[in-house]
């Protein structure tokens, strides 16, 4: 009975030895599992710490970029560097780079310089050709000595500058007072066919040299005087001297021949078939009667008339 008693009592000695080893086991676990969550803890906290840390220096280096990315869309502002307060090899490369590329603004003036000035050059022939072409149009048309060239060449040029002031585009007139009075000095050219007529007619006797000649010219009423210049005829009307043509004088040395009823008109001192002196008028340029209605009624309606003097052009 004691032996049994005596291993009762060691088992349970046993039994209570394995309860307190396990307890302390728990106890320890426990304490561990204790001291692992506080470890975690730390851990994590310095984990947020170095990940604020990071953005922080992140952000900076964003702002840092921006600013040099603003810094470097700004123009920069060349110092001016004087010799005096530059070292003389750093003043002596300031002055090469300054020969060796000159400013932006300077090669595009004298690029712009150049090129309007080449547009220039190629504006004169470009008027040149239009002239050309425009006088064209009167190639089919001689003077065949009837007419001085100078003055057929300025009423053809005038003509053709001004088509569009001019509703009569069939004929032109051309009067040279550089010749005598009994002379045809009056001629009209067809600008359809190119022929020319030439007649007889007088100048005013304001501008009466002697002999037939015309030697002096004023646009000044009550002068008497012809006037030199380009004309354009008008409409007709009915005076002393039957039909009549009004002129509007286009220059400055006959800008009154309206003012001083300038006309073309008949008159029974100027005679074709003839070489005698022609009658004085005036200052208007008479026809002869058998012939001026014909005249008359081509020339009227907007038609140019050139009036001319060799030494009062």
């Amino acid at each position: 009975m004691d032996g049994i008693f005596s291993k009762i009592t060691i088992t349970r000695s046993i039994a209570s030895a394995v309860l307190l080893c396990f307890g302390m086991t728990l106890t320890t676990a426990t304490a561990m599992a204790d001291s692992n969550d506080y470890f975690m803890d730390i851990f994590a906290s310095r984990d947020r710490e170095r990940a604020e840390q990071g953005s922080e220096k992140l952000s900076k280096t964003v702002r840092k970029k921006k600013t040099t990315r603003v810094k470097a869309k700004k123009p920069k502002v060349a110092r001016k560097v004087t010799p005096a307060a530059a070292p003389k090899k750093a003043a002596k490369k300031l002055a090469s780079v300054a020969v060796r590329a000159p400013a932006p603004e300077v090669e595009e003036a004298e690029e712009q310089e150049t090129s309007v000035q080449s547009q220039r050059t190629q504006k004169v022939p470009v008027a040149k050709e239009t002239m050309d072409a425009k006088m064209h149009q009167f190639s089919h048309i001689k003077a065949d000595g009837k007419i001085a060239k100078e003055p057929f060449r300025k009423a053809l040029a005038f003509y053709a500058q001004n088509q569009h002031k001019f509703s009569n585009h069939r004929y032109i007139g051309v009067i040279d007072f550089t010749k005598n009075s009994s002379q045809e000095r009056f001629c009209m050219i067809n600008l359809k066919n190119g022929s020319t007529d030439c007649m007889k007619t007088s100048h005013g006797i304001g501008s009466d040299g002697g002999g037939g000649r015309a030697t002096r010219f004023s646009n000044r009423p009550n002068s008497h005087a012809s006037s030199i210049g380009y004309y354009k005829t008008l409409a007709t009307y009915s005076g002393k001297h039957g039909t009549s043509l009004r002129m509007d004088g286009l220059s400055a040395t006959n800008s009154n021949a309206l003012k001083r009823a300038i006309v073309i008109h008949g008159a029974r001192y100027v005679k074709e078939g003839t070489r005698s002196v022609s009658g004085r008028s005036h200052g208007c340029p008479a026809l002869d009667n058998a012939i001026a209605q014909n005249i008359i009624s081509k020339l009227k309606g907007g038609a140019l008339i050139y009036a001319w003097h060799a030494d009062h052009n």
